[in-house]
This record gives structure tokens, sequence and C-alpha cells, in this order.
């Protein structure tokens, strides 16, 4: 570029001016890195939006496991329902006890041709429909108020090491049999009603489902 500048002599002379491109320059590496760092905020997005859906996909899988063990409690339900119902009936709804709804009943004598119970277990009770986490010692502290527990247990399946929901707990006393069936046939724990039987050596068989 040239200008005139006015000299002392009154002449123009022409004067070349560098006009340095610096600012040009800067303006444009400015312009490129700011839209590198949009790109690069445009792919954090892009991440943040891919983290998201990993997250709803592992939300929807954690539902249906949810879903799944719902399932297999409900299973495990029918399964005790129809274990009990193959027991028998006769048994007797009384008070709630820590939740669960406790049953007592006695061993159906429909027929009176069948041999009768030993006398060593007279003060044996079977205790059904116990609530899945019961153990040995939850069921002795269950019935020690009626009386004195010389036995208590939790029977469990041989194969999947998991409760089969009844046990049997053998007391000092026909009277404190008496007073467990009185006050424990009915009672709620856990939300579950038992039921407790005089009962013999053996547990009752599993029913078989064709």
């Amino acid at each position: 570029m040239y200008a005139f500048i006015w000299s002392s002599t009154l002449h123009f002379s022409p004067v070349c001016l560098c006009v340095s491109h610096t600012h040009t320059h800067t303006h444009t590496q400015r312009e490129r890195e700011r839209e590198r760092e949009r790109e690069r905020e445009r792919e954090r997005e892009r991440e943040r939006e891919r983290e998201r859906e990993r997250e709803r996909e592992r939300e929807r899988e954690r539902e249906r496991e949810r879903e799944r063990e719902r399932e297999r409690e409900r299973e495990r339900e029918r399964e005790r329902e129809r274990e009990i119902s193959a027991l028998g009936k006769n048994c007797f709804t009384l008070q709630d006890f820590m939740g669960r709804r406790l049953r007592v009943g006695f061993p159906d004598r429909s027929r009176n041709d069948g041999p009768r119970q030993p006398l060593s277990n007279v003060n044996k009770l079977f205790v059904g429909n116990l609530p899945w986490g019961m153990d040995d010692i939850t069921l002795e502290n269950l019935f020690a108020e009626h009386g004195k527990v010389l036995d208590a247990r939790v029977i469990y399946d041989r194969e999947t090491g998991r409760s089969r929901g009844f046990g049997f707990v053998t007391l000092s006393s026909s009277d404190e049999v008496s007073e467990a069936i009185s006050k424990m046939d009915g009672a709620q724990v856990e939300g579950r009603p038992l039921r407790v039987n005089l009962a013999s050596d053996r547990p009752p068989p599993r029913p078989t489902f064709m």
C-alpha cells in the first residue's frame, strides 16, 4: 500500500507502508480453535448421551432382574401353598405374632386304622408355613416363651439347600404343647400364617406334581 506524505519541500513522496498480516492470521487461528472447541464440546455431548443410554439400559436390565426375582418369589409361594395343601387342612387360626399368622393343627385322623403315634413324639410339633429366612434358632425362640424347647429344626431341601417352609419343635410336656397350640396357631410371622401339627419322626412327604 502506498501513501503520499506532505513533505517540507511541498512535494508528494510515495512511502511504502508495510501492513502486517499478523492480525488476520491470529484471527484465523482463534476461529479455528473455537471451531475445534465446539467440535470437542459436541463430542463430549455425544459421549454424555451414550452414557445416559447405557445407564437407561442398565436400569432396564435391573428392572428385568427384579421382575425375575418377583416371579421366583411367586413360584416359591405357589410351591409352599401346594406343600401346605398336601399336608392337610386340619389346622386352626390364632392371633398375629411378629407380623406373621401362625397356624397350629393336629394330624388328620380321618382313618382310624393307622398306627398310633409313638409316646416319644407326643410333645413334638410340626410347624408349617414358616418364613423362608427362618432358621433353627429363630424357630426355637419363637416357641421358647410357651415352654422348654428340647429341639427345634427347620427342614431344608437337599438339592437346593433352601428351606422347605416347615420344621419341627419338641417341647418338654404335653401342657406346653397345648399352650403352644392355643397361643401360636394362626399367629402372623412376617406376614405368613404358620401351621403346627403334632408330628411324627419323619417329615411329611413332598407332594408329587404331574
